[in-house]
């Protein structure tokens, strides 16, 4: 198996393939987890939240299944990540640990800021073991 990478190009000739990837697939593990309406897809292009100087869509394309998904990028113009940035520091990665509604289990990264980095806005590392 093989995927590829395939920038979209959300105004022109991957528009109807967008709006029907988002009207007709659940996204259990996500915020919004039912099918977007057509409407919602719209304006997301419209927006450009699919391609712009902070994003970057991609097909998923593998060379015997076909399209198996969309990956977009984000922050890209963002020199460190946002948690990062914001002081965090990833702790963990958990794999098969964030339920979803359908049963399965998807993986996941866990971030966190202890209170004294908060209050003086330092990271204070890790402590020996």
């Amino acid at each position: 198996m093989s995927i590829t990478l395939n920038r979209i190009d959300p105004q022109g000739s991957d528009r109807e393939a967008l709006i029907e990837f988002f009207t007709s697939n659940d996204f259990p593990f996500h915020v919004r987890s039912g099918p977007w309406t057509r409407v919602q897809v719209e304006d997301h292009i419209e927006a450009g939240d699919f391609c712009n100087v902070d994003t970057a869509a991609y097909w998923l394309d593998d060379d015997v299944m076909g399209r198996v998904g969309f990956l977009r990028f984000e922050d890209l113009q963002d020199d460190t990540a946002m948690f990062e940035r914001a002081g965090w520091t990833k702790e963990a990665h958990y794999r098969r640990a964030w339920p979803t509604a359908d049963g399965h289990a998807r993986d996941t990264v866990a971030y966190a800021i202890l209170r004294v980095e908060w209050e003086h806005g330092t990271a204070v590392g890790f402590l020996g073991i």
